[in-house]
């Protein structure tokens, strides 16, 4: 079914694939604090985005793209269950 990724934020290992398709993910890494911006949710929203979180702490966006990466190299590499 359609994700409502605005009020539906997940950890990477929730991340929902398509069915019988690759497991890939595309990660947009927004400023430290989160994408706040009505205009770039909803563009996420309109293109099948799911909102992620790591946590309650506020990474840079470095340190943040680094364990992004981290996390979805595991997630795509895990069995289909």
């Amino acid at each position: 079914g359609e994700v409502d990724v605005i009020d539906s934020v997940r950890r990477m290992a929730e991340v929902d694939f398509p069915e019988g398709g690759p497991r890939r993910i595309l990660v947009a890494v927004g400023p430290e604090g989160g994408w706040e911006e009505p205009y770039e949710l909803d563009m996420f929203a309109d293109r099948g985005f799911q909102k992620i979180t790591l946590g309650t702490r506020v990474l840079r966006s470095d340190v943040a793209v680094v364990s992004l990466l981290a996390l979805a190299h595991e997630v795509c590499a895990m069995d289909a269950s």
